[in-house]
């Protein structure tokens, strides 16, 4: 009986001893990761950049001045038109005035009797020719060179080269000028968030990336590139927008490396080695994960005390 009971006396230190022990290991091995610093893995914040709402074409007709004055409209603004419709007319003071001298030399002629009649006729002929001509050149129509919608800017110009008129159609685009820091991260049919404020916003598609940069001929010190982005929304033309392109790029600093292709995970209270693929960025303190990790996972900011541990 003694021995049973010395036994059972036994077995229950020794269980005892055991919870106490698994109870500090699992306290010291708790309070060893809360020391450990993680850092949360999320991708880079998107890139941002301003464009601006725009017919996806425009055409602009602008006054020539050698041409006269505009007498004549035959459009105003809003009114859709079809190609080759008669916008305006011009009328050229100047024509008509050589117009009145050649007419009042050909009357002159016509009340000479005198000799030389064959050379009088020739000229006669020239001079109605040549009035003619310039009753073909009095007035001169303008035609629409493409279908869309009239817009006004100016009903009598008076400087060479001044717009008259905008025409553009009725399907819209964003356009935006993007930095050469970013066009690389760009592509065909990436989707976008438009921002034209908090309450308002849209999705879109970018539809247009430029091969050469905006001013190409000219030495600046960074490019900028044409985007162009489809979006259905009913802004104003002209409206700008912000645009927000995700960016599924994450960076780490390189403390968080080990070896050059390890990182520490956090699972399930616990730090497991795992394998990644990196590439260098252009400053020192950071590099960009290619493979192996993705946002919501944990690791630990300096892989460097692990090395204890493994």
């Amino acid at each position: 009986m003694k021995k049973v009971i010395m036994i059972c006396a036994i077995i229950a230190i020794i269980t005892t001893m055991l919870i106490f022990y698994c109870i500090y290991f699992k306290t010291q091995l708790s309070s060893t990761n809360t020391s450990i610093e993680t850092i949360k893995i999320t991708y880079n914040k998107p890139f941002i950049f301003v464009g601006k709402k725009v017919p996806s074409k425009i055409a602009s007709i602008t006054y020539d001045k050698s041409k006269g004055y505009i007498n004549d409209w035959f459009v105003k603004s809003n009114d859709r038109i079809k190609k080759n419709q008669v916008l305006f007319e011009y009328y050229n003071p100047s024509i008509e005035q050589q117009i009145t001298t050649k007419q009042k030399q050909l009357f002159y002629l016509k009340q000479n009797k005198g000799s030389h009649l064959n050379l009088l006729k020739q000229e006669m002929l020239k001079l109605q020719a040549d009035i003619q001509q310039l009753q073909n050149q009095l007035r001169t129509k303008v035609y629409a060179p493409e279908t869309g919608t009239i817009y006004v800017n100016n009903h009598s110009p008076s400087q060479s080269e001044d717009i008259i008129l905008h025409i553009y159609n009725s399907k819209m685009l964003i356009k935006a000028a993007v930095p050469e820091s970013i066009i690389e991260s760009l592509h065909l049919k990436d989707k976008v968030i438009i921002r034209h404020s908090k309450q308002k916003t849209f999705s879109g598609e970018i539809s247009y990336i430029a091969k050469l940069p905006i001013n190409f001929q000219k030495n600046l010190k960074h490019s900028h590139y044409l985007v162009e982005f489809i979006s259905q929304n009913n802004l104003p033309i002209g409206k700008h927008v912000q645009i927000e392109v995700p960016n599924h790029m994450i960076e780490l600093p390189k403390s968080t490396i080990y070896q050059g292709q390890f990182v520490f995970i956090q699972k399930n209270n616990k730090f497991i080695k795992r394998v990644i693929k990196t590439q260098n960025m252009g400053n020192k303190e950071h590099v960009t994960i290619v493979d192996g990790l993705k946002p919501g996972e944990v690791v630990v900011k300096n892989a460097d005390i692990m090395r204890s541990k493994n």
